[in-house]
């Protein structure tokens, strides 16, 4: 023993002492000093919740993306209105009044953009179609003219009965007619009289009607919209979007765009993902902590068997938690997405220096001694110990420090520190309690000696057997290690339950990717020759800038839509306002309509179509001929006509123009007020797929090295993270290493604390390639945390192994079973994070679990085992 490892004693024996003396006083102190400690914690609690610091922001990608962000605002911490509709018409009208509603809301959304539905697109947007569908077009819009002119000067039901009845006459001597293909028509006329009948609202899609098959596989009939908000954030709060996201659902609710109504309005979006991940944390968090409570007072209570016991341990628990809460929020100012699981690692780790101190104490009160005595034997005797079992947790924590992997360096920071914050209080307030509160003697269940030691002392006496099963078995799970597998995808730890990340997968799924690189060029000019280079690589399905907005072949273009509003646009002007029809001329036209769909039943040699007029007379028949029940059908079968026909009108009117002419909104979202471009990259494969990201990152990369955007941050922030867990690991491993041979002073002893823990990381990792788990940017705080906490279990056992004079009478002392219980413990603690909805943290708990297990094991089994082999000077 050192002369300050003395000293230390010293202290540690004279602080117990004065604690004994004043018990009443001490406890007292420490809940004024707890008291404060809570009030300060409570008024000044917050959590950051912008994922975008997680990583240092002077790492090269961060600042690209921070460059971007800067120049492009607009684009950043976005909400995604999603609208599907069961028409075109439908998604067209619930986007615009949404779009209406929400821009009267300006303290709340600061920016709200409707592509589709913006002016200039809705002038201009037929010269984004090519050549080909304009042709196609114009002809469709020709054989339906005359019908278009009908319902516009007589927009009722009656009116579309005479178109009705117009088609039936044409079919069969005018083939263009039947481009108007009344199939379709009598099916969704039909649809909408059974949907009323069954109580629910549809209205009828003039897009599906008018338009081909072709181009309607071209998408030129989509049911879905988008809406672009730029909410105001807070991140002084746990659900930064929530406040917009319920002003969104709460609009749509009272504006009646519902599934009942045949409209559906999600959220996505990078707001909307990180709200929604935030309450699946605090959610699973939540839980977590209630259950890691009552999981540690259960093992406590089954192990300790004293209920005076387990209130001491679980208060001082609640202390130092309280502490060191206090202390995150005074050196940081607030927790951030990842440090505020400290809790649930303090509890399963604070337990366990209340679980040796008090088994500890209940040896030496075995003898026969005073409390007094007891406790001054038990800081003595186990001080030691735990002081060094606090340092190499706080190491296996603060190795996070020197990271960029920020994050995760502020739980270390906390959590470390948090270690001797259980340590001091384990040293202060437990043995007051102890004299407050003491146990009697038959209070601690007596445990079965002789099965117990048969268990635990088997190591001992098959330990060759054993030692060579564990080599074996260590050996087969490093074979496993080189196929672990490391989840790059930030998406595959969010919760898919979440409307945020369903409607996402949704998106990507009808076609549209979700991930795209971005690249801020200097200027125009330099973003168009960049654009060149970037188009002909082989990973490159398009890029989109500026002049993705500037169509192509304007002028061959508009002479075709000059040809087309020739024709149509007599047909579509705005003709005297008409009255609105009585019921008895409503009557009549659901007549006339019945009868041509008795002409078709009877006479048309097509069988579809005589199918489709027996489902519609079969439709209307079962509808009430009430005057609510039949002008309700008509606003179902009219109100999207006057709507589509402005939209028509509108994109006749295009003209030729280029970039001068573009608004300034559009400009901006493309060039920046410094002139600078913003370029938007697609891939041509899956970028869900690791080679393909990877693939993409760097084939545009070697065009432009300063690319970012969401697959470059993912690629370089898992680089990141990966090197901060080696830089941890390695850190922590060496750092360890050096504190047990300079306090064990043998390097044996050092080398035998290490081996437990190293069998248990490749055990670990290799179940984790059996069971298909894979690493990620949460569980991979395994790692680091394996040599801090398994070296904990091996120290326990190889001090006390020191002090005995037989090896086997290790198993007749408190430490075998402290370790295993403070084992179960912080198992359980853990344990209880996988309960969590979000992906990332309950894997985090399931590997935590795995690891701790092995490690357990691993002690229990190979240290007595080992032990004899090194000759550390024990008899067996």
């Amino acid at each position: 023993m050192t002369k300050y490892t003395e000293i230390y004693f010293i202290l540690l024996r004279g602080l117990t002492n004065a604690v004994s003396r004043a018990p009443q006083f001490v406890i007292l102190c420490t809940l004024l000093v707890t008291a404060v400690s809570g009030i300060y914690l409570f008024k000044n609690f917050q959590i950051n919740t912008d994922n975008e610091d997680m990583l240092s922001a002077q790492l090269p990608f961060r600042q690209d993306s921070i460059s971007l962000s800067s120049e492009f605002p607009s684009y950043s911490d976005n909400l995604l209105v999603v609208i599907d509709g069961d028409s075109p018409s439908l998604a067209d009208d619930a986007a615009r009044v949404l779009y209406t509603e929400l821009q009267l809301n300006p303290e709340v959304f600061g920016e709200v953009y409707f592509p589709s539905g913006d002016k200039f697109f809705r002038k201009n947007g037929l010269l984004f179609l090519t050549v080909d569908e304009l042709y196609t077009l114009s002809i469709e819009l020709a054989a339906v003219q005359p019908l278009l002119g009908v319902l516009q000067h007589d927009t009722n039901l009656r009116g579309f009965s005479k178109i009705l009845a117009l088609t039936i006459a044409q079919i069969d001597k005018d083939k263009k007619t039947q481009e108007f293909d009344l199939s379709s028509v009598l099916n969704s006329v039909a649809e909408i009289a059974e949907n009323q009948a069954g109580g629910r609202n549809s209205t009828l899609s003039w897009d599906n009607l008018v338009l081909s098959k072709k181009l309607k596989a071209e998408g030129l009939a989509s049911t879905r919209r988008f809406l672009i908000l730029r909410p105001n954030l807070n991140f002084a709060s746990l659900k930064p979007g929530k406040r917009a996201m319920d002003e969104v659902r709460k609009l749509a609710v009272a504006r009646g765009l519902t599934p009942e109504k045949g409209v559906r309005v999600r959220l996505t979006g990078s707001a909307a993902l990180a709200t929604e991940e935030l309450e699946s944390v605090e959610e699973g968090m939540g839980v977590a902590g209630l259950v890691s409570i009552a999981l540690v007072a259960t093992c406590l209570c089954l192990g300790l068997g004293s209920i005076s016991y387990v209130a001491t341990i679980l208060l001082t628990l609640l202390v130092g938690l309280i502490w060191t809460s206090a202390f995150a929020i005074a050196i940081f100012g607030s927790f951030n997405l990842i440090s505020i699981a400290f809790a649930v690692l303090f509890i399963g780790l604070g337990a366990d220096f209340g679980i040796h101190y008090v088994l500890r104490y209940h040896e030496e009160k075995r003898l026969s001694l005073k409390t007094k005595n007891a406790l001054s034997n038990t800081v003595t005797n186990s001080g030691g110990p735990l002081t060094l079992c606090a340092f190499t947790s706080a190491i296996a924590f603060y190795s996070f420090l020197p990271t960029d992997y920020l994050g995760l360096a502020q739980l270390g920071m906390i959590a470390g520190t948090g270690m001797f914050f259980a340590l001091a209080v384990s040293f202060i307030l437990l043995p007051a309690l102890l004299q407050i509160f003491p146990s009697n003697k038959s209070e601690l269940k007596k445990r079965n000696k002789s099965k117990f030691n048969v268990v635990l002392t088997l190591p001992i006496q098959y330990y060759r057997v054993i030692s060579i099963g564990l080599v074996l078995l260590t050996a087969g799970a490093l074979l496993l290690l080189p196929k672990i597998q490391f989840d790059f995808d930030p998406l595959n730890l969010k919760d898919k339950n979440k409307e945020s990340v369903s409607t996402l997968f949704d998106i990507h799924q009808s076609g549209k990717p979700i991930y795209s690189i971005k690249i801020l060029a200097p200027n125009l000019k330099i973003g168009q020759m960049m654009t060149g280079q970037l188009q002909v690589l082989a990973s490159v399905d398009r890029v989109e800038s500026i002049d993705t907005f500037i169509a192509k072949n304007q002028e061959e273009k508009i002479s075709i839509i000059n040809d087309i509003g020739l024709f149509l646009l007599p047909s579509l002007q705005h003709s005297e306002k008409k009255k609105s029809l009585e019921h008895r001329d409503r009557l009549l036209a659901i007549a006339n309509i019945l009868n041509n769909a008795r002409i078709i039943s009877q006479g048309s040699k097509n069988a579809v179509l005589r199918d489709s007029a027996i489902r519609l007379i079969s439709a209307i028949h079962r509808l009430p001929k009430t005057n609510a029940s039949i002008q309700n059908l008509e606003i179902s079968l009219i109100s999207g006509f006057s709507a589509k026909v402005d939209i028509l009108r509108d994109a006749l009117e295009a003209e030729i123009y280029d970039i001068s002419d573009l608004p300034g909104h559009i400009r901006e979202r493309m060039i920046s007020r410094n002139g600078k471009s913003r370029l938007e990259i697609f891939s041509k494969e899956d970028l869900t797929d690791r080679a393909a990201l990877t693939q993409f990152v760097n084939e545009v990369r070697s065009v432009a090295p300063r690319a970012t955007g969401s697959p470059v941050v993912i690629l370089e922030a898992g680089r990141t993270v990966i090197k901060a867990f080696i830089e941890a690991g390695v850190l922590s491993f060496s750092l360890i290493l050096l504190v047990l041979i300079a306090v064990l002073r043998h390097f044996k002893l050092a080398l035998l604390a290490f081996m437990p823990v190293c069998c248990a990381g490749v055990l670990t990792f290799g179940t984790a390639v059996l069971c298909n788990i894979s690493l990620n940017f949460a569980n991979i705080i395994v790692l680091p945390l394996l040599f801090g906490l398994t070296i904990d279990f091996s120290l326990h056992l190889i001090l006390r192994m020191n002090n005995q004079e037989k090896l086997r009478n290790l198993f007749e002392t408190s430490t075998p079973r402290a370790v295993t219980i403070s084992a179960f413990t912080t198992i359980s603690s853990f344990g209880s994070i996988m309960l969590s909805s979000h992906p990332g943290t309950a894997s985090m708990g399931l590997l935590l679990i795995i690891a701790l297990a092995f490690g357990l094991l691993c002690s229990l089994t190979f240290i007595p085992a080992i032990h004899p082999m090194l000759n550390c000077g024990k008899k067996l």
